[in-house]
């Protein structure tokens, strides 16, 4: 048996629009967030390569390092940021878990999760490397709310036994 449907015809409604009576009162739109930035610099003294390795071969090997600053969804001006020192080394790219940059130092679960999907697209996209690992600073977060997180998204521990890192940082992996 066939049954059939009526036929629904498209019914057009125009919207009427007012001019505001006082210009004044129109609202405008709040200031756009800056844009993510990717910058690129030499190695200097003590930095994040140095922290997570110390003298090893890794630390020898690499030249360059980044600084990746995101900016957070919704968040009223002053805008707030979050920022990761990265590098890459074989085919990987190592990044220190992202601060928040601003007046408030606090990052909502939503905002930490958009952000670190914005940070593995960047890492996509922009290196084409085969990984993502995550360096946790055990003395500056709290660790295991943070793993938590992280293993939500799809990040796995790494055995401190593959990178020789510093004990004071605990590693997490994404494959891209």
């Amino acid at each position: 048996m066939i049954i059939a449907k009526p036929l629904k015809k498209p019914i057009c409604i125009p919207l009427q629009t007012f001019p505001p009576t006082n210009p004044s009162l129109v609202e405008k739109a709040p200031p756009s967030p800056p844009a993510t930035d990717l910058i690129t610099h030499g190695r200097l003294g003590q930095d994040f390569v140095a922290k997570l390795f110390g003298d090893t071969k890794v630390d020898k090997c690499v030249e360059q390092v980044m600084t990746i600053r995101l900016p957070i969804s919704d968040a009223p001006a002053p805008f707030r940021q979050l920022e990761s020192h990265a590098f890459i080394f074989n085919d990987t790219v190592f990044m220190s878990s992202p601060v928040v940059v601003g007046e408030e130092n606090e990052c909502c679960a939503q905002d930490f999760q958009s952000s670190v999907t914005r940070f593995i697209e960047l890492a996509e996209e922009k290196t084409g490397c085969s990984a993502l690992v995550v360096a946790i600073d055990k003395q500056k977060h709290e660790v295991n709310a943070i793993l938590r997180a992280y293993m939500y998204l799809g990040f796995q521990l790494v055995n401190p036994s593959i990178y020789q890192q510093h004990p004071q940082f605990t590693l997490v992996g994404y494959e891209l």
